[in-house]
């Protein structure tokens, strides 16, 4: 008998997640996100100096850093075992590996030319203390991508769900909090962030294979052409 769905906190969905994470090939909100943020990370990182990946979990956009020519990273999570699992990665140098909450960067002030902060601010009830800390972190002009679940994808009663080796009957989903794009533009402004680009990916066809190969090609029919993410490019007053 299958158990039912039990949401976790996102630290402690990330510690239970990191052994699994890279291997969530026909996860639907990862690869819309990738396909979204990485080439706008890349064309915005050519050419930098330095960048923070806030929520850097195992390490899915620092290539997009690296191979963009940015010559200094650091990477913050505060799941331990997800950082350990981006370190195995990128043991060079180049990549430097903080431990900590968002609210509690050991960060000095306009040190970065470039952030990211991608699924990463919906796992926190408000925008504006998250917000206020990634804005602090940025040098003036600086940039920073965001991508986080569009608040429709709450709605609809969709979770981030994953499961654990040995425990194949529990479903875990990790907390996730609906922010309104009108909550983002308030703490937008409220922290000297100007919008410089936007994009809303939705449920399309290049998503269809991974819905087909899990068994929810029932579920891309009802929801094809949904809103699924919110991705947002930020430049620093």
């Amino acid at each position: 008998m299958r158990l039912g769905m039990q949401i976790l906190k996102s630290e402690k969905a990330y510690d239970l997640w990191a052994e699994t994470y890279d291997e969530s090939k026909d996860n639907a909100v990862l690869a819309a996100e990738e396909h979204a943020a990485s080439p706008l990370i890349r064309r915005v990182a050519a050419g930098l100096t330095n960048a923070v990946d806030f929520g850097c979990g195992t390490g899915r956009h620092i290539p997009d850093l690296l191979d963009a020519g940015v010559r200094s990273v650091v990477a913050i999570d505060q799941s331990y075992p997800m950082l350990m699992r981006a370190r195995s990665k990128f043991p060079h140098g180049a990549v430097s590996f903080v431990r900590c909450r968002l609210l509690s960067l050991p960060i000095r002030p306009g040190s970065f030319d470039l952030g990211l902060a991608c699924l990463v601010l919906g796992h926190e009830p408000s925008l504006s203390g998250p917000l206020k800390t990634i804005s602090s972190a940025l040098k003036p002009g600086g940039h920073l991508v965001i991508s986080e679940l569009h608040p429709d994808f709450e709605k609809r009663g969709w979770k981030r769900t994953f499961s654990v080796r040995g425990t194949l009957r529990q479903n875990y989903a990790v907390e996730n909090f609906a922010h309104q794009e009108e909550e983002y533009q308030a703490a937008f402004k409220e922290n000297a962030l100007d919008v410089r680009a936007s994009e809303i990916p939705k449920v399309d066809e290049s998503l269809k294979p991974i819905f087909d190969r899990t068994g929810m090609t029932d579920v891309y029919q009802q929801f094809q052409g949904a809103p699924l993410l919110l991705v947002y490019l930020l430049r620093k007053k």
